[in-house]
């Protein structure tokens, strides 16, 4: 896949872990209900070099909850994960 203009390619894929425990309610105020309707699975604590099957929604991350001087480059990314299989 193309990696977003202005960033720079990489060899790994980030992969956000956000929905696989109880949401505190603050984090509805800040994203809203972002984690409603993933059903997550962890099959296995993965750890650094680890080799992973993963699934979830494949988005673009533009680092728009911070200002805008402390902002990353864009890059994509799987955002939730929906499914973790250590392999």
């Amino acid at each position: 896949m193309p990696h977003p203009a202005g960033s720079p390619p990489c060899k790994n894929i980030i992969v956000e872990v956000i929905c696989h425990n109880k949401i505190d309610p603050s984090y509805y105020t800040k994203f809203g209900h972002y984690c409603d309707g993933v059903n997550s699975i962890l099959q296995g604590e993965p750890h650094q070099g680890d080799r992973l099957l993963v699934s979830g929604r494949w988005v673009t991350d533009l680092d728009e909850t911070e200002p805008q001087q402390h902002r990353h480059a864009p890059w994509n990314e799987i955002h939730p994960a929906s499914y973790i299989k250590k392999l």
